[in-house]
């Protein structure tokens, strides 16, 4: 199997859509495979034009606002620091930077335990194959 994604240099990689009218709604579809160790958010300090999410951020404008971001956790456990904060009760809000809306968010990984690789079996994103059954985070 193969896909496409960023080099494997630490950092950010990005795509412009050059819009020429105004616009109230934004839509797409993303579909990622966990590759290697990944840590989901960072830290709540960290600002939009940090490399604050291992996964996709979707922002608009100059200075950028944020839309929506797709998170990577390293694997389904509710333990795990690297892994999704989970929508049951404590909720990990310590790693969402005051920016990111819980409504605007979601958490994902393609792995039950971390095997390293890439998680071909369990696309990012799309809710099946999760663990744990929240609104946000699986």
């Amino acid at each position: 199997q193969r896909a496409c994604g960023r080099s494997v240099n630490r950092g950010c990689s990005s795509i412009f859509f050059p819009v020429s009218t105004l616009y109230s709604h934004v839509c797409g579809y993303a579909r990622g495979y966990q590759y290697g160790h990944m840590d989901a958010l960072k830290s709540s300090s960290m600002t939009i034009d940090d490399t604050y999410v291992d996964g996709i951020s979707v922002t608009r404008g100059r200075p950028r606002k944020h839309l929506w971001t797709l998170a990577v956790g390293e694997w389904e456990d509710p333990d795990n620091s690297d892994g999704c904060p989970r929508d049951q009760s404590p909720f990990d809000f310590s790693r969402i930077p005051n920016f990111v809306t819980n409504q605007h968010f979601h958490c994902e990984t393609g792995m039950v335990k971390y095997t390293g690789g890439v998680a071909w079996s369990d696309p990012l994103w799309d809710g099946a194959g999760c663990v744990a059954d929240t609104a946000h985070s699986c």
